[in-house]
């Protein structure tokens, strides 16, 4: 495999000797992607084995006709992602085209409706997904570009591609947390360029969004923002952090200035993981692994 060309570098990969290529029948892929960087994790369907993990930063995306040639190029170079019997597939979208409804308002048949109230889609280039969540009562709407999609589809004939957007991965993520408690707590997750906002009470979806920073001082203000608009108390208030963060970041020193009681999180324990896994950060890919969460 190649791990690095002009297009793209790999900057992790984590693979449990007990991956068999000749049980990929039984294996369960997600694929997760953004404008900037690209993820993919395998585990064992009857194990819940993780086994595999695998990040690359994507060099050029300037537009999608660019980043189907540059994961064009990667598949092809990879000796798994273009194998066709999986047990399942599921491809999740980072991007800030989406919007949350209530289950109970929900009408299928309004999509582009619901989704004209938070952003602008264009329905040449995409197409409106709806995700129905399990552990609160709300649909979430969100965009794919469509040319990426067919694409993605292509590779998979014998496969159904579960499309999904990030969000719900860590929403389900959150709510499926064991480290939980009945106030209200907030959990960030942060990515190269993105922050994720999900505020919950006694187990109940509060608020979420997601928002693009370009400085550690963006990056807070959201967060502080969203802390005063649900009267959070700093003193008294959990903010559990996963993602692309570290103690020694600017980012965190920022958190832990504001914060009182701010830690990072745990891997999901939906998963096993050996001990391969101890390479990355337990809160650095939570949004990936809870992608195997939703239905």
């Amino acid at each position: 495999m190649e791990n690095t060309t002009a297009n793209y570098r790999q900057v992790k990969k984590i693979k449990d000797d007990k991956f068999d290529v000749e049980s990929l029948d039984r294996y369960n892929l997600s694929i997760q992607l953004a404008d900037n960087d690209f993820q993919m994790c395998i585990s064992d369907s009857k194990t819940s084995n993780c086994l595999l993990l695998e990040d690359y930063i994507l060099n050029d995306t300037r537009s999608v006709d660019i980043l189907i040639s540059t994961l064009s190029q990667l598949f092809e170079n990879h000796h798994l992602l273009h194998a066709g019997f999986w047990n399942s597939v599921k491809f999740s979208i980072k991007n800030t085209k989406f919007t949350l409804v209530p289950s109970g308002l929900f009408d299928k048949d309004k999509l582009e409706d619901y989704l004209k109230l938070s952003c602008e889609t264009d329905p040449n280039e995409e197409k409106i997904h709806y995700y129905k969540h399990i552990k609160t009562e709300a649909v979430s709407v969100f965009s794919a570009n469509r040319k990426f999609t067919d694409w993605l589809f292509s590779l998979y004939p014998n496969s159904t591609v579960h499309v999904i957007h990030q969000g719900n991965a860590l929403i389900e993520g959150v709510l499926n947390y064991d480290d939980y408690n009945e106030d209200r707590s907030m959990y960030i997750f942060t990515d190269r360029s993105h922050v994720s906002i999900i505020i919950t009470k006694n187990r109940q979806l509060e608020f979420y969004n997601k928002f693009s920073y370009n400085t550690s001082s963006e990056y807070f203000r959201y967060i502080a923002n969203a802390f005063q608009l649900y009267e959070m108390d700093q003193n008294s208030a959990k903010v559990i952090v996963w993602g692309n963060i570290n103690k020694d970041s600017a980012l965190f020193k920022e958190l832990y200035k504001y914060f009182k009681h701010v830690s990072f999180g745990s891997k999901p324990n939906f998963l096993n993981y050996n001990y391969m896994f101890d390479e990355a950060d337990d809160h650095q890919y939570f949004d990936l692994y809870n992608t195997f969460l939703c239905e």
